[in-house]
């Protein structure tokens, strides 16, 4: 494609020179950029890609699309002077795939909490009612003909359209994706167009990128009320309060959510046991009883939100009923292991303060003997987070076992002391165990007939990252070695 087609979407770009070269890739890493490609120097939070024009060059760069000029000192090499690569990364890379989300219906979905479990029920929804699906999540993406592990939860703006694009090819007719607020800020979703968008909830997180929660409200209401996102249907939880700030900001134009009366779709007789939830779901002229496998009361709210979307399109009653009898805990989130113990063990992704409560409450309702829980907080993350959730974990379980989650730079025992901070004397007992196996293995080491062991705030993830390494670890494999060997050793001894 000719340099000047790619660039034909971009507002107020100077090219100078060799505007009908021909560009066989796009990249915005330099290690990426291959014989005949156009590169992107993009200002990222830690590296700044106009530092890496020449390494681009030298891997054969015909083309750079700069914010700077006067970097580029090769005549053979045009350049694209704009102001602000990430705009014009994301516009170049739509065009360049000819367009990929304009030629498929795309649901985009937005919140603290909540996204990975609504993505998949609606994911999950659409397949059974006959479409080809895709989506794109935390914890995966599915591109129509393969499924590959997430590497974000939603990709840069370049990769994006290229998996698009590659669902395109796949015949995919619904895509399901994560938006979340970083990429809504560093403008990954620019040019993509979406046909529904879904706003489930907003609770304190990312504050060490946005440095306060109007900030935060405000990156994440941006999917919503900028002019190139008006034309998707918007559908929005007004159980929550930041959910009711953005339905006013809309002007009462979106379809609302929620166990409150005043919703579209309300839900009600919402029930929750050791095998899963059942609630009823009114709205629109529609009536639906559902029964489904997904455990934990706060899925309630994911189940509204998937339903108010199903029903958007129009997905008949009897396809959504079906398609929840065979939803399964999606993984991570409220995810059970199971090895015959007389003791249940859940694993969940929660590492905000309002995701763990929700977690721990729903535990306990399912819970007849000691709630014991296992937790840490990430490093190089919102710190204020942390004493939070010491003083909910304290508050919520009868025993706890604070240890590490992703500690990155900052040494485990002053994330450690962060959340202890938080707590009140005497709350609750808890213990420190810094390796987080040895933590998971005195927890199910020492829970009883009845008790539940929750593990929070890892969730689906296979790593655990450390300053200058990332360690392979999963919870759910830990929880199953140990539970075979204690489970072994209890049989050797009987």
């Amino acid at each position: 494609m000719k340099l000047k087609k790619i660039i034909s979407k971009l507002n107020e770009a100077d090219i100078i020179g060799g505007a009908d070269c021909e560009i066989n890739s796009l990249a915005y890493d330099s290690r990426r950029v291959e014989p005949g490609g156009l590169f992107f120097a993009v200002s990222g939070l830690k590296y700044d890609g106009h530092d890496y024009i020449d390494k681009a060059i030298e891997a054969g760069a015909v083309a750079v699309v700069v914010e700077k000029p006067g970097l580029v000192r090769r005549d053979n090499v045009a350049q694209v002077i704009v102001s602000d690569s990430r705009r014009a990364l994301a516009a170049a890379a739509d065009t360049y795939y000819d367009y990929p989300s304009s030629k498929l219906k795309l649901i985009g979905i937005t919140g603290t909490n909540g996204k990975t479990t609504t993505a998949f029920l609606i994911e999950q929804i659409f397949a059974a009612a006959g479409f080809k699906t895709g989506l794109i999540s935390t914890i995966l993406y599915k591109l129509g003909n393969r499924t590959i592990p997430a590497q974000r939860t939603t990709p840069e703006s370049l990769d994006l359209q290229a998996f698009l694009a590659e669902m395109i090819k796949a015949e995919v007719k619904v895509a399901v994706m994560e938006v979340s607020s970083h990429a809504v800020h560093l403008k990954r979703v620019e040019a993509t167009r979406f046909n529904t968008l879904v706003f489930t909830n907003l609770t304190q997180d990312h504050l060490d990128y946005h440095q306060d929660m109007d900030s935060y409200f405000q990156a994440k209401a941006a999917l919503f009320i900028e002019p190139q996102f008006e034309t998707a249907a918007r559908i929005v939880n007004i159980d929550d309060f930041y959910g009711r700030r953005l339905r006013k900001l809309l002007r009462n134009k979106c379809l609302t959510y929620g166990f409150n009366a005043n919703a579209d779709v309300v839900g009600s007789n919402l029930e929750s046991t050791r095998h899963g939830l059942s609630l009823t779901i009114s709205g629109l002229g529609r009536e639906l009883d559902i029964s489904t496998g997904l455990k934990g009361m706060f899925n309630g709210a994911n189940i509204l939100a998937a339903v108010s979307a199903a029903w958007q399109f129009n997905i008949d009653n009897v396809v959504i009923k079906q398609a929840f009898r065979t939803i399964k805990n999606v993984p991570g989130r409220f995810q059970s292991v199971d090895r015959g113990q007389k003791f249940q063990v859940v694993i969940d992704y929660a590492h905000t303060p309002d995701g763990l409560r929700q977690l721990l409450k729903s535990a306990r309702a399912v819970t007849t003997g000691k709630l014991i829980i296992v937790f840490g907080c990430g490093g190089d993350r919102d710190r204020d987070k942390r004493p939070l959730m010491g003083a909910i974990a304290a508050e919520l379980s009868d025993e706890m076992i604070i240890t590490s989650d992703n500690p990155r730079s900052e040494a485990p025992e002053e994330i450690i002391d962060d959340i202890v901070s938080g707590l009140i004397s005497d709350q609750c007992q808890y213990n420190i165990v810094i390796d987080r196996r040895q933590a998971i293995y005195e927890a199910i080491n020492r829970a009883k007939k009845g008790d539940m062991v929750v593990i929070a705030g890892k969730g689906h993830e296979t790593g655990q990252i450390f300053a200058d390494k990332v360690v392979s670890f999963n919870d759910v494999e830990e929880v199953e070695k140990i539970l075979s060997e204690i489970i072994s050793d209890k049989s050797k001894s009987a």
